[in-house]
């Protein structure tokens, strides 16, 4: 039953800018409840999903939607999609993205199309596990992103771990940024830091012209 409320659940799609040629550089999927559009009832999910044992059924359900109606946009097949998976999931456990492998093959959309994003916010106890999981992206040719860098106890610990393409600065860094010279020192470091390491940077929740 959890699965199938998963497979119900509805995707938006928010724009990545480029700050460089102001176009669309790809679009992260936000999961949400069907009809009222609600995040936090996908986030209650994934929560009683962790405790039922189900996480992994319910976090290919949802990877699976999302690539799926993306699919169906024009032009999707030249536009890059982040999709986030939840950390608890993939903890202690074989992994395999055979399922992963065919959403894309039944989507149409190339594999190096698809960015996985790896969230900071709930912690990966093995180091093996996550490198594992990174390898099998890369073998299958798929990006990724480390997300909500900078409010995880590991965030520079992820970076030696990670092979990532993608940094994403938490928006609590973000928000209200042109007015907060210590979040404008803490954002200008750890961009200066991924950039060093060769990642590119998104700045998630940029709300207002003057953050930006």
């Amino acid at each position: 039953p959890i699965a199938r409320r998963a497979m119900l659940m509805d995707h938006a799609y928010q724009p990545i800018v480029s700050t460089s040629t102001l176009k669309v550089h790809g679009f992260e999927a936000l999961a949400r409840a069907p009809g009222s559009g609600d995040a936090e009832e996908v986030l209650t999910l994934l929560d009683e999903a962790a405790l039922t044992g189900d996480l992994r059924d319910v976090d290919r359900a949802l990877l699976g939607g999302a690539i799926a109606k993306f699919s169906q946009f024009e032009g999707a097949k030249s536009a890059l999609l982040f999709c986030n998976v939840d950390n608890r999931a993939y903890d202690g456990i074989d992994l395999s993205f055979l399922e992963t492998t065919e959403f894309l093959r039944q989507s149409g959309l190339p594999a190096s199309n698809l960015c996985i994003e790896i969230s900071e916010r709930t912690a990966i106890d093995s180091a093996e596990t996550v490198t594992s999981l990174v390898q099998q992206l890369s073998n299958a040719n798929v990006r990724v992103a480390l997300d909500d860098f900078g409010v995880g106890v590991s965030s520079l610990q992820r970076l030696l771990l990670v092979e990532a393409q993608y940094v994403k600065i938490d928006r609590c860094f973000v928000d209200h940024l042109a007015t907060n010279t210590r979040k404008q020192a803490i954002v200008a470091k750890l961009c200066g830091l991924a950039h060093a390491l060769g990642f590119t940077t998104v700045a998630e929740g940029v709300e207002r012209e003057d953050d930006f």
